[in-house]
């Protein structure tokens, strides 16, 4: 049975997006790695990338809220 993380790279791997993920998400999603972990790293992909859709993070909070802000103003 596949890792999480491999069933993620293969679905993104047919995608543009793959060409743009930095090496170490890469990583992340080439291995069967820790699933909190690779929730962070796409948790801070997004907000570095400066799309976020609420329906991609499971529970929308003020400090999500109050990081994209911050996010935003820089």
């Amino acid at each position: 049975m596949p890792s999480y993380g491999c069933q993620i790279w293969l679905l993104t791997a047919s995608v543009s997006v793959s060409d743009s993920l930095p090496d170490h998400v890469k990583g992340l999603l080439s291995c069967d790695c820790d699933l909190t972990e690779l929730e962070t790293c796409v948790r801070q992909v997004l907000l570095r990338q400066s799309y976020i859709s609420p329906g991609l993070l499971p529970h929308p909070s003020k400090r999500i809220n109050s990081l994209w802000t911050k996010v935003m103003s820089n």
